[in-house]
Formats: structure tokens, sequence, C-alpha cells
């Protein structure tokens, strides 16, 4: 996956622990001390934060990484070496984040994690009415991907064709479009649009796969 400030400033994640820096002439690699198969980065419009996350089906390993504007990467969290926080304990694939411009980011499994960037400690989930109380929101599917154009305008793809929409109060899931044999792995938001593309595995009717939603 890549990420960049501009055409001058890109980073690119991939397997093994891999990341390389492109500053408008040549592509450097840095260390980030992890062997995890990352599957997203992302970083605040100012290149000053950025983030990267994966896991690998060598190890069972699962990471967050920190890439500080010198360069350096900073472990927020490790399954094997940094274990920060009790909550990815639970065997939680970390697959995707995004910046939502408003001092964190947000990580997207099965449910939705909201992480400090202010302090790499502190971090909440989604909560959702259920009954007469509240439940962390639980996504139904795994998910491949989180984006959003701001704090209140988020979606995220994943298996079964899922989608689910943060308007910024409440969650949404798109059910309708609920398809087992559908997987949405790439997703762009914008103000007026949510575009995701994958695949369908089912048969005759298998290959490419876009859907379009427009406000």
């Amino acid at each position: 996956k890549m990420w960049g400030s501009s055409s001058n400033d890109l980073y690119a994640v991939g397997n093994n622990g891999n990341i390389a820096h492109y500053n408008g002439q040549s592509w450097i690699k840095i260390e980030s001390g992890t062997d995890t198969d990352f599957k997203d980065i992302y970083g605040t419009t100012d290149g000053k934060e950025l983030w990267a996350c994966g896991w690998t089906n060598r190890n069972g390993r699962v990471a967050i990484i920190k890439i500080k504007e010198s360069g350096e990467v900073e472990s927020v969290w490790d399954s094997q070496t940094n274990r920060t926080f009790s909550y990815y304990y639970h065997g939680q694939l970390l697959n995707t984040l995004w910046a939502n411009g408003n001092g964190e980011f947000i990580f997207a499994t099965g449910i939705v994690t909201r992480h400090s960037l202010l302090n790499n400690r502190l971090l909440r989930f989604d909560w959702v009415p259920y009954l007469n109380g509240w439940k962390v929101l639980d996504l139904g599917n795994y998910s491949y991907r989180i984006r959003g154009s701001n704090k209140n305008n988020i979606a995220i793809a994943g298996d079964e064709a899922m989608i689910w929409h943060y308007n910024g109060r409440t969650w949404h899931k798109f059910e309708e479009l609920q398809y087992f044999d559908d997987r949405l792995y790439g997703l762009t938001v914008t103000e007026n649009l949510i575009i995701a593309v994958g695949k369908r595995y089912s048969g005759l009717t298998s290959g490419a796969l876009l859907l379009v939603g427009r406000r």
C-alpha cells in the first residue's frame, strides 16, 4: 500500500515489515523493526503523523507503528514485543486505518477503534444503542478498508460486499448490498461519493466488482 502528502513525499509498505520513502529523487528503505506484513498506511494532511498496521500468517504477529518525520519508527503496539493495550490481545487482525483530521486514527477490523494522536496509550471503541443500553459496534464482517473525506463522512468496506457509513453521529450498514461471494478490497470517499472495488468469487459470474454510492 502507498500514501503520500505530495508527489515528492511518498511512502510504501509491504510484506515482511518493508517500508520505503520517496523524497522526489530516490527511494530510501526505512527499518521498521518488525516482520509484520503491512496491510495499510495513512497519514495526516500535514504529513506529520504517519501510521501503518498489519498482520502475518507466518507467526500470528500483529503490529501498529508510527513513522516519524525523522524517518524513525516507533512501535505503538506489537503482539510479540509491545502489548500496550489489552484490547489488541483478542486476535484482531489489523487490516486498515485512516486519519480523520481530528486528533485520532481510526482502525477497522470486526469493530472500530479510535486511537489518539496526542496520547499513544489512549484508545476507545465506537458504541451503538442496544436494547436499553449500549454495545460495542459489531461490523458483522471482516473489513478490508476504511476511508473518509472528513470526521463526519467515513466508510468501511469488506467481506460479503459490506459497506458501513458514519455521518458524524451514527453508523449505518447497507444491508441490501450483502452478497456472500463478494469481497470489497479497495475504497475511496469524497463528499458526495463512495467507490468500492473488489471481486465476486461465485462460479460463472466471478470477476471484478465495482460499487458506487452517491449522496
